[in-house]
Order: structure tokens, then sequence, then C-alpha cells
């Protein structure tokens, strides 16, 4: 496949006499990512770049839960509010109609919004007082 693309883009080049290389390759894989963090001023899952949270995991001790926005063009996703703009897509093992976060658990929280990029992940855990602790807080 590699040396297909390669062939491809050398003849490219050698036709406009330019290095299309690197604009290639961005088209090709893109530059977007799934990085989110935890904003504990707004108790929600933000997107670092800025392109919204439209697909999204949440693993508990009960198993998987996925969620996709339907309506808005939302960049984070509250923990402790309504987030009216999302559906329950699919579940695993068992069937849940709305996702409460309870003291005393640990969550997972992945973006899947970008499908050619990474998973980004967060893990929370929410203690027994009601504090959410965050593994990541700030974009890097």
């Amino acid at each position: 496949m590699v040396g297909l693309i390669s062939k491809i883009v050398g003849r490219i080049g050698k036709v406009v006499n330019l290095n299309v290389w690197p604009i290639f390759l961005l088209l090709l894989f893109g530059c977007g990512n799934n990085s989110i963090v935890f904003n504990g001023e707004e108790q929600s899952v933000q997107a670092c770049n800025g392109g919204g949270i439209s697909l999204l995991s949440v693993v508990t001790d009960l198993g998987v839960v996925h969620l996709r926005q339907v309506s808005g063009d939302a960049d984070q996703f509250f923990l402790f509010k309504p987030n009216p703009g999302y559906v329950i897509e699919s579940t695993y093992p068992n069937s849940v109609d709305t996702i409460i976060f309870t003291r005393g658990h640990k969550y997972v929280i992945s973006n899947r919004s970008v499908p050619d990029a990474t998973r980004g992940s967060v893990e929370i855990e929410i203690d027994n007082f009601g504090r959410v602790i965050a593994d990541k807080t700030t974009c890097e």
C-alpha cells in the first residue's frame, strides 16, 4: 500500500514539479484528535481540539455505555447536568436508559468522534464525598 502511494505521489510530483508528499499525507491521514480532559469548574468532560464530542463511551463497573450526539455542537459532556443533545446508542451487558455517576465508583470516558484518530480518554473517580478526581485536567 505504501509503495503504491509512493509511486502515485512520485508521478504527481514529477508532473507538477512540486513535492506534494506532505500535503498528500495531511489529506490522507487528517489532523484531528480525540483528546479530552475533565473540567472541574464545569464538572464536565471537554474536547481539547475544539471540534466537538459526538461519540462517547463510558466504561463503568456495570458495563459500557455508548452515547451519540444527535443535536447541537457540544464540545463538552456534563457529569451531573442533563445532556439533552446525546442519546444512549448501546449498552453492554446491561440495558440502561440514563447514566448516573455515583459516589465510590470509577469511570473511563472515551471520545471516539474522529474515526481515524486514536481514542482520547479520561479516567475519573467520584469519592465518597462526591468530589471528582480525574487523571487529566489540562490539554497538552
